[in-house]
């Protein structure tokens, strides 16, 4: 059963951004990827559409509630073993989750080496904001803002390399989107999202063009557990 729509992403301008983020996914990333794929979404949003036929989807919601969709549990305790996913796709759910959820943790530690996590959150510096922090006309929750300069911390501080962020989705919500542009072009830091692309250490960073090579210094990674997590 699909969650209920709880959050700002009800919208239709919302639900547009996020078709607009797919479309730049399966365009720019999935053609690189075989092999398993994690995909994680606020509560709400309906069923991924497919990659590619070479990659093995997995779909999770995420709330204040918990986990659902083909997962369920807490979000610090992913029933997925260590190393075990080539790409993680992570749209917004952390915009509905405390600070200190420990999801980034459990996705860093179920990444692969060399896998790649794409990171989507909402740009606080963008006129979009007007949208989201009006949730009361229709009883929907606020989202719960992160800088990409926080995210991009928190994903250095578990071993992950990120690239330099970029921007997508326009200055102002529309309900039809541009498509995405081919050639991996994003604009200025005023659009609705931001998108943060990272690799876990022990591999090549998928890279989306044309973001031109860059030498990132590498941090040692927090040690995780080689346990499998199970459901509580």
């Amino acid at each position: 059963m699909q969650p209920v729509s709880e959050n700002v992403f009800a919208l239709n301008e919302m639900q547009g951004l996020l078709d607009h983020e797919w479309e730049l996914v399966r365009t720019q990333a999935a053609r690189s990827i075989a092999g398993s794929v994690l995909v994680v979404d606020p509560a709400g949003v309906g069923k991924a559409p497919p990659l590619d036929g070479r990659a093995t989807l997995t779909h999770v919601h995420a709330s204040s509630r918990g986990l659902a969709g083909d997962l369920r549990g807490a979000p610090d305790r992913l029933p997925m073993p260590d190393d075990s996913v080539a790409l993680v796709i992570v749209r917004h759910a952390l915009e509905g989750l405390p600070h200190d959820s420990g999801l980034e943790r459990e996705l860093a530690r179920v990444l692969e080496p060399g896998g790649t996590l794409l990171l989507f959150g909402l740009n606080a510096l963008s006129p979009w904001r007007l949208l989201w922090l009006r949730p009361s006309r229709r009883g929907l929750r606020a989202p719960n803002l992160r800088s990409v300069a926080h995210a991009r911390r928190t994903l250095e501080r578990l071993g992950l390399e990120a690239t330099t962020p970029h921007y997508l989705g326009g200055t102002w919500p529309r309900r039809q989107l541009p498509p995405a542009r081919k050639d991996g072009t994003i604009g200025s830091r005023w659009q609705g999202a931001w998108m943060l692309a990272a690799r876990k250490q022990g591999g090549t960073l998928l890279r989306m063009t044309p973001w031109p090579p860059r030498r990132v210094a590498i941090r040692p990674a927090i040690a995780q557990p080689s346990t499998w997590r199970a459901c509580a």
